[in-house]
Order: C-alpha cells, then structure tokens, then sequence
C-alpha cells in the first residue's frame, strides 16, 4: 500500500487512526458519537431528527407484511440518500455531468428531484393526498367528522387546509407537507400552524360553521426522507391522538398508506431516474436532449 493512498506517510495513517480509536474509546456513549458523526456529513444531516421521535425508525429491523422485498430495499435507500442521481453517481468523477436529466438547469440530487422537478410535479401532488388520505382515514377510525379541501376566503387570501375534522365540540385544522432535507422540521412545522392559526378570519369562519371556540390547528410535517417532525409527531400522537404509536413509522404500513419516497423517482417511460434496477441507458446529456422524455 502506498503512503500516497493513504493520503502521506504510513505513519501518519496510523497516527490518525490510533487518535480516532482512542476518541472513540473515551466517548461515554458510542451511539452518540456514531450518530454525530453520521448527522454531521451530507447524506446524514437530513437524518438529525430522527432520534427526536420514538419508534419512527421501527420498520428497519421489524418485519412487515405491508412491504415487499423491493419496497423494503427502496425505502432503506431514501433513507440514507443512496438513490440513483446523476449527482451522486457523479461523486470523486468530476467530468461527470450532474445536472437533471429532465433538462433543468440544476444538479440532479434527490432533494431537487423530490422537492422541485417539474417532470415529478404530479408525483409530488399524488405524495401530498396520500399523505393528507393517510390522516383523514387515522381521523374517521377515531370517530371525527372529516372534511377534506374546505375553501375559506379571507382578506389576506383564500386557506384551504387539507383537514377540517370535527368530533363533539373539538374541531381540528390539519395542513400536511413533505418538505426537503435542508429545513428545520420544527419550524416548517410552526410556520404551518400559524399560516393557519394566526388568520382571525379563518377562526371566526370556522367557529361559525361548527358552532364552537374549540378549535386545534395541526402540521403535519415530515422531510422527503420520511423524518417527521418532533412537534408534529407530538401533537398527533400524544397530544390529540389523531395517530397511534404505531402509525408512526413511513415504512411498514405507512408505505402502504402514502407510498415510499423513491417512488417519485419512478415514471417509467417518463423519467429515467427511475429505473433503479440499472436499466439505464445513455447519458443525461443525451436525455436532456430527447424531447420525447419531456
């Protein structure tokens, strides 16, 4: 082995591995250490709050009747951010074109594929009702009154919350989103809420129409990679108990419910990404340049 692949001298090598051991060794919880160190690089950073919500993580290890082999392997590589882009098949090769292969004009990561494409724009609307169908049935099996998509005009605009559930005199106004790997989960959260919350208007409207003063306003937010939100998964789980423990986890039954991540990535015929059992063929630049793709 040459002391160049080592990045200098073979002593040096082992100097920084001894130093690494021995910091590892002195750590009080190793768990801690490894997950710090996973949060603190690129594909780990959008993982930062998943330790913040119990059981959210349950589907890796526990076996799932609701999951085929496929989905099970798909959803693993959401989660770590290991599905085929032309940005990260692009990592150490330079040369190597990143950007979309739908012809935008941006480099093809995960992020822009889920959250801004417009080729996967549809895809993005089917996640956000699965996810808004998701909560709306949580709220029938728990015995509210559901209204989906009610439109309230109002000086500073129209609000249309995804949920308006309404059981005895306690009304609750759920908004759902899926946001990207770069946002504070608990302030999109909040940012969600006080859209809502903090319209009078809206309040009066609604406390007209339900005859009531009792009324919740509810985000329900997870990122792309399925990491919910700690205040979300509070609210709906402790707080209101619209969602049970179980109904946490987005694998599992929740892929049944609302579907993986990854399945944004699969149009095929339509968006090339999505052939993630390496059928691919060409390059982006020549995908960008077939028309027929768009």
């Amino acid at each position: 082995m040459s002391g160049g692949s080592l990045r200098g001298t073979a002593g040096g090598y082992l100097q920084r591995l001894t130093d690494r051991v021995i910091s590892i060794q002195i750590t009080d919880n190793p768990n801690s250490f490894f997950r710090q160190k996973l949060y603190n690089t690129v594909d780990g950073a959008a993982l930062v709050g998943s330790s913040k919500v119990k059981d959210q993580n349950l589907w890796v290890q526990s076996r799932n009747k609701f999951l085929s082999g496929r989905d099970y392997v798909n959803l693993l590589k959401t989660k770590i951010a290991c599905l085929y882009t032309a940005s990260r098949c692009a990592r150490g090769r330079p040369a190597k074109d990143k950007y979309c292969r739908a012809g935008c004009p941006r480099k093809e990561t995960l992020n822009h594929v889920s959250q801004a494409c417009p080729r996967t724009h549809g895809k993005r609307i089917m996640r956000h009702e699965a996810v808004a169908n998701y909560l709306k049935r949580a709220c029938e099996n728990r015995g509210y009154e559901v209204v989906t998509e009610p439109l309230y005009k109002t000086a500073v605009g129209n609000r249309k919350p995804d949920i308006v559930a309404r059981k005895n005199d306690k009304v609750l106004v759920i908004d759902a989103q899926v946001v990207g790997d770069a946002v504070d989960l608990d302030r999109a959260n909040n940012r969600k809420i006080s859209y809502y919350r903090d319209n009078i208007e809206l309040d009066q409207q609604i406390q007209t129409k339900y005859g009531t003063p009792d009324i919740s306003y509810l985000g329900v937010t997870l990122n792309l990679r399925g990491v919910w939100s700690a205040k979300s998964a509070f609210d709906l789980v402790n707080k209101f108990k619209v969602l049970s423990r179980t109904d946490v986890p987005v694998g599992g039954r929740g892929k049944s419910a609302i579907g993986s991540p990854s399945d944004l990535l699969s149009q095929p015929g339509r968006y090339p990404i999505g052939q993630l059992n390496g059928e691919v063929r060409g390059s982006p630049a020549s995908w960008r340049e077939n028309s027929s793709l768009v």
